[in-house]
């Protein structure tokens, strides 16, 4: 089955992912937060630190930055087949998360999970590259009906 990487802050949250996600047959890894994610995926910089970095960086150092950092984050991220992530959590968000992996052209299909319902708020998740959107609270045949159809879409 699949290796998921799980980003949310709430530990009720990360147990009762971890446990249907498991139930289902799939390896879960659990990240605390976004930095926490970013570190599963090869990178320990904070996305907001590492795009000021670049900036103050010489046009050929940036480049070049971005560019190891992109590969050793593509090796990394294709150990996993999917990423579910919260949007509200401390020091990386879900905002963030979604921007460096779209920064960094990382292709890791995403599930994010939020109380946020507004369409405006979904469709801009959506435009930073997540593939679904739950909205908080969901069930658990919502979580695996969403699973099945984006790692579906992933093949």
């Amino acid at each position: 089955m699949a290796r998921i990487l799980v980003a949310d802050d709430q530990y009720s949250v990360q147990v009762w992912l971890e446990h249907i996600l498991t139930q289902a047959g799939h390896e879960v890894v659990l990240a605390y937060n976004g930095r926490d994610a970013l570190e599963h995926l090869g990178m320990s910089v904070d996305p907001s630190l590492a795009v000021s970095m670049s900036a103050q960086a010489g046009p050929a150092q940036a480049a070049s930055t971005a560019s190891s950092q992109s590969v050793e984050a593509a090796s990394k991220s294709s150990a996993f087949d999917l990423l579910i992530t919260d949007i509200v959590m401390p020091e990386v968000d879900g905002y963030h998360l979604l921007r460096w992996l779209r920064q960094h052209r990382v292709s890791l299909p995403v599930i994010v999970e939020t109380v946020r319902r507004e369409p405006t708020e979904v469709d801009a998740i959506k435009e930073l590259g997540a593939r679904a959107v739950l909205s908080k609270p969901f069930s658990k045949y919502e979580l695996l009906n969403t699973l099945e159809h984006v790692l579906g879409q992933a093949v």
